[in-house]
């Protein structure tokens, strides 16, 4: 991304929008579209790690493309798919101590500092250092 000055002519291209705000995007955030599309455009693969069917009875996010460079999550389970045990990420509803199994590495979205799951897996964390 360097080489091809993408970072600079973005922000050229995007110096008079208002902060925060990308025209004629509906979305909840332009990055989670913009790094795949830069990953895939510089020659990347992309794998999807964790997708969550929203609840009562939504529809799992479509898998329908033909780019040979994007995989998808395996198997579904109730209503995740993809490693959710290690990655439990949706954007709502908020994720709960349910979703937080013993090899969860990311857990998203939790906000907050003191979120009583952030405050539990620091504390692991903590306890895992002490030991070494």
């Amino acid at each position: 991304m360097h080489e091809i000055g993408f970072i600079d002519r973005l922000l050229e291209q995007t110096k008079t929008f208002e902060r925060g705000y990308f025209p004629e995007y509906s979305r909840w955030a332009f990055e989670e579209e913009l790094w795949p599309t830069v990953a895939a455009h510089l020659g990347g693969a992309l794998y999807e790690l964790v997708c969550w069917q929203g609840g009562g009875g939504g529809e799992w996010q479509s898998m329908d493309t033909n780019d040979p460079s994007m995989f998808y999550a395996g198997a579904e389970h109730g209503q995740w798919r993809g490693k959710f045990k290690r990655y439990p990420v949706r954007n709502n509803p908020p994720i709960t101590t349910m979703d937080i199994k013993p090899e969860t590495s990311i857990a998203h979205p939790i906000k907050h500092f003191n979120d009583p799951i952030r405050m539990h897996q620091s504390e692991r964390r903590k306890k895992r250092l002490l030991l070494f």
